[in-house]
């Protein structure tokens, strides 16, 4: 009976030995006030992921490559349409010409002026335009300046024009020599042979 108390004596002494810190280490933790605010979470750790989006120099330099190409081919197009567009203006004025609609051709080829500038095809479609309204003396001026710089196989349409200013003022000498330097410069030109021949 002594022995069981006193076992049970001690087994109390190291049950409250242990216990104690337990129960004191319970009242010493904070406790929460049921109306206060929780407490802000830990913000969470990303791992880094590397950023896909990014190119190197040399791709970007292959980016660069392909837009420029991309304008390049956009600037041939633009021209390429604008030659169109210059063809077609020129062929109407020609029509308008060969249909003796003279001075609207005249008016044809002042807008053509204002949007493209002249060159050597509408010079020489305005000097016709001129001859045809009787407009001799500009038509005249417009031809010689095409002669300058030009060669051989270019000149024969203004010499034809400038044979057929001389018939208009009744120069036939004139004209004769105009026509032939004419068809030596371009002998397919069949009108010159018939004028020519007229003149003669």
């Amino acid at each position: 009976m002594l022995s069981s108390r006193l076992i049970s004596g001690q087994f109390s002494r190291q049950l409250a030995t242990v216990a104690l810190p337990l129960i004191l280490a319970a009242c010493a933790t904070p406790q929460q006030s049921p109306n206060a605010p929780a407490p802000a979470p830990e913000p969470a750790i990303t791992p880094s992921v590397p950023n896909i989006s990014a190119t190197s120099p040399t791709q970007d330099a292959l980016i660069e490559a392909e837009r420029k190409e991309l304008d390049r081919e956009d600037e041939q197009t633009r021209k390429a349409r604008a030659e169109r567009e210059k063809n077609l203006h020129l062929k109407l004025v020609q029509t308008m010409i060969e249909q003796d609609n003279a001075y609207a051709a005249l008016a044809h080829l002042d807008a053509y002026d204002q949007k493209w500038g002249s060159d050597r095809q509408s010079k020489q479609l305005r000097a016709d335009s001129l001859r045809k309204t009787s407009q001799l003396d500009q038509a005249e001026l417009v031809y010689k300046s095409l002669l300058s710089g030009q060669g051989q196989q270019k000149s024969g349409p203004v010499w034809y024009g400038l044979g057929k200013v001389a018939i208009e003022r009744g120069d036939l000498k004139t004209a004769a020599t105009r026509l032939e330097k004419s068809i030596q410069a371009d002998p397919l030109n069949i009108n010159a042979y018939s004028d020519l021949g007229l003149v003669y």
